[in-house]
């Protein structure tokens, strides 16, 4: 059964907390959050350069088929990143035609578990796109699938309104209640990293710290 989510998926801190952590890059705002959050590292950018941000909006599709996509690119929310287990099948889920819709829609990406096809014309466009890898077979569209429901795609569970980030070093998704302290995490973070780095470029080379053993 879909779980359609209408309206906006974010209120205005949370999307304030969102462009935080994607500015921050997807391995700052992982090590920040605390989580074993990280998908996959098969599901990569398809072009160089493709970055996103934003709340998930799930599907699930049946082997070989891309009709939950169809759907779900048609009634994603404006602003939210199409997260789709595909099975990690090798079919063309999706395509310029569908980049083209979502476009129009506002989109702000897709994350599959599953390959795509027109990787020239999606990089043209600037949508981006995260997959685990490239495949022209045809894709049926017979099987309903599902919309909003929990997924599991790159090993984790996604469920609709958990923050997507995706770029060069891979995608991460994290639960919303987790956002503040994300960006907690992040941010301090990203200060020590600066500290450590004016350091370096002065010449000084720090000494390795290493971690606590766990008795």
């Amino acid at each position: 059964m879909d779980v359609l989510q209408n309206g906006p998926l974010l209120e205005a801190d949370e999307a304030e907390q969102v462009r935080q952590l994607a500015a921050f890059g997807s391995s700052t705002a992982y090590e920040g959050s605390g989580l074993d959050c990280w998908l996959d590292t098969r599901i990569r950018p398809v072009w160089p350069g493709a970055r996103l941000a934003g709340p998930a909006y799930t599907a699930r599709t049946g082997p070989g088929d891309n009709l939950a996509i169809q759907r779900a690119v048609r009634t994603a929310p404006a602003g939210s990143v199409l997260v789709v287990d595909a099975g990690g099948h090798q079919y063309g889920h999706w395509g310029n035609i569908l980049t083209e819709i979502a476009l129009v829609r506002g989109l702000a990406g897709l994350v599959i578990d599953g390959t795509i096809r027109d990787v020239e014309e999606i990089q043209r466009l600037g949508f981006p796109v995260f997959a685990i890898g490239v495949c022209m077979r045809h894709a049926g569209k017979s099987h309903d699938g599902t919309i909003g429901e929990d997924v599991t795609v790159g090993g984790r569970v996604v469920r609709t309104g958990d923050l997507v980030i995706g770029d060069a070093d891979g995608v991460i998704s994290l639960p919303r209640g987790h956002l503040a302290a994300a960006v907690d995490g992040a941010t301090s973070r990203h200060q020590r990293e600066k500290q450590r780095l004016a350091t370096i470029r002065s010449g000084v080379i720090p000494p390795i710290v290493q971690d606590r053993r766990q008795s």
